[in-house]
C-alpha cells in the first residue's frame, strides 16, 4: 500500500504552489518573471485557452494575477533540470512546519542556484 499523498491531484498541487508563488513574488515587488513548473499539463493550460473544468478555479486565479506583472512567463522545466524547486519540495516533505518563506537564498540551495547560473 502506498503512502496517502492528500486530497489533491498533481495539477491541483502544481496549481496551488503557483498562486502562492506568484502571491509571494508580487508582494515582494518583483515585475518580470519566469515561472517554471514540472508539469506539462498545468503549463500547458496556462499558456493556451485549454479548459480543465477541475482546475478551473485555480487557472482563472492564476490568469488574473499576471496583469500585476509587467512580463510573465510560465515555462515548463523538467525537475532534474530544476534542482532548486526539486530540492525546496523535498525539504518541504520532510518539514513539520506548514510553510516557509525565505526573503533571501538559503544556504541549502546556494549549489542549486550557482550551477543554474552558470
Amino acid at each position: 500500500m502506498g503512502k496517502f499523498q492528500g486530497r489533491m491531484t498533481p495539477e491541483e498541487a502544481e496549481c496551488s504552489a503557483l498562486i502562492w508563488a506568484i502571491q509571494a513574488t508580487s508582494a515582494f515587488g518583483y515585475t518580470k518573471v519566469i515561472f517554471e513548473g514540472d508539469n506539462s499539463n498545468v503549463n500547458r493550460l496556462i499558456n493556451t485557452k485549454s479548459d480543465n473544468p477541475r482546475l478551473k478555479h485555480y487557472l482563472d486565479t492564476i490568469k488574473s494575477w499576471i496583469p500585476s506583472f509587467t512580463s510573465t512567463e510560465f515555462i515548463f522545466t523538467h525537475r532534474e533540470q530544476n534542482q532548486c524547486a526539486d530540492t525546496l519540495v523535498k525539504k518541504a516533505i520532510k518539514s513539520s512546519t506548514q510553510w516557509s518563506l525565505f526573503n533571501c537564498c538559503p544556504h541549502f540551495l546556494y549549489p542549486y542556484v550557482n550551477n543554474d547560473i552558470a
